[in-house]
C-alpha cells in the first residue's frame, strides 16, 4: 500500500511538472522549498541530545541544505522505484534525499539513506546515468560496505602499530574493493533488470571524470563586461585558455575509488555482451529530466553565491543566460558575484572566491583571469552597471535597487562618486575644438544663474576626457545620459548627507536595536591540550548567551530551532533560509557587504518573530610554547634557583588563545547593528569568553535603550 501511494505521488508530481511550460524558468527562479510531511529522520537527528555516533547525521540534518518533497526529490524517488521494484522489502528500508551542494557526488549511509547532491543532478546527461549511480549507492547499503570499512579500520588501529602511510594504503585498498563490487552488483542486480539503456553507462564516467568543470564549455566573450563607452585593457584577458586535461588512468593507490579507466573498461565489457534493444536513456519524459537538471543548476549557483565561490557562480550564470536571457535569478547572480569579488579582492578568502587562473583549465579560466586582474573600483562599477540594468529590466525587484544603493554608498565613501570623476564621452573619443567651443558658449548664455541652478542635472556641464582618466572613469558615460540614473544618484547622495549628519545621535541611541533578538546557532570550537581535533561546544556558548540575556532582561525571541526543523515543511523552509543566511554571513568574515541570502528572507523573519539575529562564533587552542616564550621561566630558574617552583608552575600552566566574534545583525538589510571581538590569551578561557559575551550584550541593551 505504501509503495502504491508513493508511486501515485511520483506520477502526480511528474504530471504537474509536465503541465508547466518548458520555459517555466524564463522570468525567474525561486530556490527549491520542501513540501509534504517532515521525514522521521529529521525528528531523530535534529534534537539537541543525539548519540555520539549520530553526530555526523546531526550535522547533515541541521545544515539547512537537506531537501525533501521537491521536484528533484520526486525525480530521484521515481528512478529508485524502478530499480527497486523486484526488491520491495529493501525499498521499505531506504530513504532518498537531495542535498544542496554543487559537488558532483552521491553518498550512501549505513542507516539506509542515499543522498544525491544537486551538483550531480546538474551534470547528468540522461536518466539512465542517474539510475546506475543510485544502484551503486544502494549496493553499498545492501552489502554493508560502510560498516565493514569502519569496523576494519577500528581493528587495525587497536591490533597493530601501522605507520600512517600503511594505514591509509590498507584503508583505501578496502574502499576500492568495495567500489568495484558496487559497480558489478549495481549492473547485475539492479540496472540490468530495468529498461534503462546500457549504452548510456559510458557517460557515467564522463560525468565523474569532468565533474570539476562548469555546466558547459562556452567561450567567454569580453564584450559581456564591456560597453560602447568603455573597454578594459587587453592584458585583462588571456589570448587562449588552457585546454581541459582530465586523466582517467591515474595512480589510484591512495584513492578510495579505482581509477576511472578501470571502471569504464569493465562496464564496456558488460555492455558489449548485452542486448540494448528496447532500452532507453529516459523512462520518464525527457523534458522532465531537463527541467529537474536546470533546477539543480540554479541550486548550484545559489550555493556558490552563499559560500562565496564567485567565479563559479559568475561563469555558470553566464552559461545559463544563453538559455534564459531574461531570468532575474541569473541577472542577480551576475551582479552579486561581481560585488562579492570586489569585497573580497584583498582578503585571505579571495583565492576561494576566485581561484588563481593557473589552477583552472577550460573556458572558466578566462573569467578567473579577468576577475583577478580587474581593480576593486572597476569591479564595483561593473557590479553597479549590472545591478542597475537588472533594476530597469525588473523594476519590481527591490533587491536589485538595494544592492545598487549599497554600491553607490561604497563608491561615495571611496570618493569615487564625484561628478567630475566620470567622463560624459566614450573612451577613446576626443571632442573636436568646435564641439568644445560650442559647449562653452552654450554654458555662458543659457539663462540666468538661478534658472540654471534650478535645472539641476539637466544643466550640468559635460565632463571631457582627461589625460589621467582610465577605464573606470568612462564606465558610467552611458548611464549619465539617462536622467533616471543621475537623479537617483543625486537623491541617494542627499540621503547619505542626512545620514552622516544624524550619525552622532545613533551612537547614543539606536532604536533599531529595540526589537527582540534571535540567538542563532552559536559556534564554539575548543582544542584541548594534546588533542587532535577541535571539540564543538556551541551549545555551551548558546547557554551563556541566553543566561546573560536573562540577567540583562533583553527581549529574546522564543523560537526554537529544533521545532522549526521538525514541526512542518514550511517551518523547516524558514529554518533553511535563516541557516543559509548564517552561512553567507560566516563566509563574509565580518565584512559589511550586502548578503545574497538577505534576498527573500522576509517570510523567515516573520516566522521567527524578528529580523535581528544574534550571531557568535569562537575558538580556542593552547598556545605553542615557542610563541609563549616558555624559555623565560627556564632561564629564570637557572639564574635564581630559589625561583624554580614558581618557574615550573608557570612552565606547565598553558595559556589558551581565544578569539571570538559577536554581532547583532538585521538579516533583511545585512546591516550590522552591533559587533565586537575578543582576542585573549589566558588559562581560564571560558571565564574570558563569558565576560566578553555579557559585556557585548550589556552594550546592546544600552545602545538599544532597552
Amino acid at each position: 500500500m505504501r509503495r502504491l501511494w508513493t508511486l501515485c505521488i511520483m506520477m502526480v508530481t511528474g504530471c504537474v511538472l509536465m503541465a508547466q511550460p518548458v520555459s517555466q524558468f524564463v522570468a525567474d527562479y525561486q530556490p527549491a522549498v520542501c513540501t509534504g510531511d517532515v521525514p522521521a529522520d529529521f525528528v531523530r537527528y535534529c534534537g539537541e541530545k543525539v548519540k555520539k555516533d549520530d553526530a555526523a547525521y546531526h550535522a547533515l540534518f541541521t545544515s539547512g541544505e537537506l531537501l525533501f518533497g521537491t521536484p528533484m526529490n520526486a525525480y530521484v524517488e521515481a528512478v529508485a522505484e524502478r530499480l527497486l521494484e523486484p526488491y520491495p522489502e529493501l525499498r521499505q528500508q531506504l530513504r532518498f534525499y537531495v542535498l544542496r551542494s554543487p559537488d558532483v557526488n552521491a553518498a550512501a549511509y549505513e542507516n539506509g539513506m542515499v543522498v544525491v547532491n544537486t551538483g550531480l543532478l546538474a551534470q547528468l546527461q540522461n536518466e539512465s546515468e542517474l539510475a546506475f549511480i543510485l544502484a551503486h549507492e544502494i549496493v553499498h547499503i545492501q552489502e554493508g560496505h560502510i560498516q565493514a570499512e569502519r569496523e576494519a579500520a577500528k581493528k587495525e588501529r587497536r591490533a597493530t602499530r601501522q605507520t600512517l602511510p600503511d594505514f591509509v594504503v590498507n584503508t583505501q585498498y578496502r574502499s576500492r574493493e568495495h567500489e568495484t563490487e558496487a559497480d558489478r552488483l549495481a549492473f547485475q542486480r539492479f540496472f540490468s533488470k530495468t529498461a534503462y539503456s546500457y549504452e548510456a553507462l559510458d557517460g557515467v564516467f564522463d560525468v565523474l571524470q569532468y565533474s570539476y568543470l562548469p555546466f558547459d564549455e562556452i567561450p567567454f566573450d569580453r564584450r559581456f563586461v564591456e560597453a560602447a563607452c568603455y573597454h578594459f585593457p587587453d592584458d585583462y584577458f588571456l589570448a587562449a585558455v588552457t585546454p581541459v586535461r582530465a586523466r582517467e588512468d591515474y595512480a589510484d593507490t591512495l584513492s578510495s575509488h579505482p581509477n576511472l579507466l578501470k571502471r569504464r573498461e569493465w562496464i564496456r565489457r558488460q555492455v558489449a555482451a548485452a542486448d540494448n534493444s528496447g532500452r532507453s536513456n529516459f523512462l520518464q519524459p525527457e523534458a522532465l529530466f531537463r527541467e529537474v537538471r536546470d533546477m539543480a543548476r540554479f541550486e548550484c549557483i545559489d550555493s556558490w553565491l552563499t559560500h562565496h565561490r564567485y567565479a563559479d557562480a559568475f561563469y555558470n550564470s553566464y552559461v545559463m543566460l544563453r538559455q534564459y536571457p531574461d531570468n532575474l535569478f541569473l541577472r542577480r547572480a551576475l551582479y552579486m558575484s561581481l560585488y562579492g569579488v570586489s569585497c573580497q579582492k584583498n582578503t585571505d578568502a579571495f583565492d576561494d572566491a576566485v581561484p588563481p587562473s593557473k589552477e583552472v583549465e577550460g573556458e572558466k579560466q578566462q573569467v578567473c583571469y579577468f576577475l583577478r586582474k580587474a581593480k576593486v573600483a572597476e569591479l564595483e562599477l561593473l557590479a553597479l552597471r549590472f545591478a542597475w540594468q537588472t533594476h530597469l529590466r525588473h523594476p519590481q525587484d527591490a533587491f536589485s535597487l538595494a544592492v545598487t544603493d549599497k554600491l553607490l554608498h561604497q563608491l561615495n565613501e571611496d570618493n569615487m562618486l564625484a561628478y567630475n570623476k566620470f567622463s560624459d564621452y566614450p573612451m577613446d573619443y576626443i571632442p573636436s575644438p568646435v564641439e568644445q567651443a560650442e559647449q562653452q558658449t552654450e554654458e555662458a548664455v543659457s539663462g540666468n544663474k538661478y534658472d540654471r541652478l534650478k535645472q539641476g542635472s539637466a544643466n550640468r556641464t559635460k565632463v571631457l576626457p582627461a589625460e589621467n582618466f582610465t577605464t573606470r572613469n568612462y564606465m558610467l558615460a552611458d548611464l549619465r545620459q539617462t536622467p533616471a540614473f543621475w537623479n537617483h544618484v543625486d537623491s541617494l547622495k542627499g540621503a547619505m548627507e542626512d545620514e552622516a549628519s544624524l550619525s552622532a545621535f545613533h551612537t547614543v541611541r539606536n532604536s533599531e536595536l529595540r526589537k527582540p533578538i534571535l540567538v542563532w546557532n552559536p559556534l564554539y570550537f575548543k582544542l584541548k591540550l594534546g588533542g587532535k581535533n577541535y571539540l564543538p561546544q556551541g551549545d555551551k556558548l548558546e547557554k551563556t548567551i541566553l543566561k546573560s540575556c536573562k540577567r540583562l532582561k533583553i527581549n529574546v525571541s522564543n523560537v526554537n530551532r529544533e521545532t522549526m526543523m521538525t514541526e512542518s515543511a514550511e517551518s523547516y523552509n524558514h529554518y533553511c533560509k535563516l541557516q543559509r543566511w548564517y552561512a553567507d554571513y560566516l563566509n563574509a568574515d565580518g565584512s559589511s557587504m550586502a548578503l545574497y541570502q538577505s534576498c527573500g528572507i522576509g517570510e523567515a523573519c516573520a516566522a521567527a518573530g524578528t529580523s535581528h539575529l544574534c550571531v557568535a562564533y569562537a575558538y580556542s587552542h593552547p598556545e605553542h610554547f615557542i610563541f609563549r616564550y616558555m624559555w623565560l621561566p627556564f632561564i629564570s630558574a637557572v639564574l635564581v634557583p630559589l625561583a624554580s617552583p614558581i618557574a615550573a608552575a608557570h612552565f606547565f600552566a598553558f595559556d589558551y588563545e581565544t578569539k571570538a566574534q559577536f554581532a547583532v545583525m538585521d538579516v533583511e538589510t545585512s546591516k550590522i547593528l552591533y559587533s565586537s571581538s575578543l582576542d585573549a590569551d589566558a588559562e581560564q578561557t571560558d571565564a574570558y569568553l563569558h565576560d566578553f559575551i555579557y559585556q557585548s550584550l550589556h552594550d546592546v541593551k544600552h545602545i538599544g535603550g532597552k
